[in-house]
């Protein structure tokens, strides 16, 4: 790769620029996109990305039918390009901050299945910790977050990891073991053994679930590959699936953290089901793109994250 010379502040600008026109082009597959993007005119944009082939000496972009394309070059170029632009961002960032002796903003996601859990407790010691922080939490379901970090609107994201792609820099929080949850008062309850096809007559009330999942709770239901689940109630909002369930006959699977409350108060109560499958477990871990950094307050967020999961599994902090 041809070698950069920055002569002075300006020059160093400009090929910055240049990167992120790059990076922009590949994330949209549209000039037309990508230029709105980064503020500028379309033939503008299309001479920018022209001299970036040109000073690299590869063609970085083709176009296809379903718009523009990475060449092999260019995804080459395309991920160093993403190393170094949140490089670059990750020192001015952290700059700023030591020069100005800010505290900063912290911008993160949570799945809401999660977030019913996590969420709470992590807003509260921000509080006490970081009183100066200005915190925006985000609930959505993970592939909303997933784009959203990937435009570098959210420092990190606390998702089930089987909802994730591969290249992104993991950290397993825990592995919570699933449960079966329902109103006081349901049928099952009187049942001296309750098996895991008993629940298919009363229906399930969930969130989109893994393929995996699905297929594990399709073989321990006994559910043929010509039949539905029974997914009575299928919602990304818990407080909504806990609701509906503590009033219906539902059963709702679930980890006993995300149920504290319920649990406390007898609104639902955990029934004991043989041949509960493996699989009906959650993963929450911390996730950055790679080559991100923490600010001083994202890694004490992290920190405090880790500290409960652990709590909660039973482990010593």
């Amino acid at each position: 790769m041809h070698t950069l010379s920055y002569s002075n502040a300006e020059d160093a600008y400009m090929d910055e620029r240049r990167y992120s026109h790059i990076v922009a082009l590949a994330d949209e597959g549209s000039f037309n996109a990508a230029a709105q993007r980064v503020h500028l005119s379309q033939p503008a944009f299309s001479r920018s990305i022209q001299a970036a082939e040109a000073e690299l000496g590869m063609q970085l972009f083709v176009r296809s039918s379903k718009g523009i394309r990475c060449t092999a070059a260019g995804d080459f170029v395309v991920s160093r390009l993403r190393s170094l632009l949140h490089a670059s961002s990750n020192l001015q960032r952290d700059v700023a901050m030591f020069r100005d002796g800010q505290v900063g903003d912290l911008h993160f996601g949570m799945g809401p299945v999660i977030a019913a859990a996590l969420l709470a407790p992590l807003l509260r010691d921000m509080r006490v910790h970081y009183p100066a922080v200005r915190v925006r939490a985000v609930v959505q379901h993970p592939s909303v977050l997933l784009e959203q970090l990937r435009r570098q609107e959210l420092e990190f994201i606390v998702s089930d990891r089987r909802f994730l792609p591969a290249g992104l820099d993991t950290h397993l929080l825990a592995v919570l073991p699933g449960a079966f949850f329902v109103r006081t008062g349901h049928p099952l309850l009187r049942s001296r053994k309750v098996r895991m096809p008993d629940l298919a007559p009363y229906g399930l009330a969930t969130g989109r679930l893994p393929r995996a999942l699905q297929e594990a709770l399709r073989r321990a239901m006994g559910v043929g590959e010509a039949d539905e689940l029974p997914l009575a109630v299928q919602c990304d909002e818990l407080s909504a699936l806990k609701s509906v369930t503590a009033v219906t006959d539902l059963v709702l699977p679930a980890t006993r953290d995300m149920l504290q409350h319920e649990l406390a108060t007898g609104a639902l109560r955990e029934l004991a089901v043989h041949g509960v499958p493996p699989e009906l477990t959650s993963q929450p871990a911390i996730v950055l793109e790679g080559g991100r950094a923490f600010t001083p307050a994202g890694a004490h967020a992290a920190q405090f994250l880790r500290r409960i999961a652990r709590e909660s599994t039973g482990q010593a902090a």
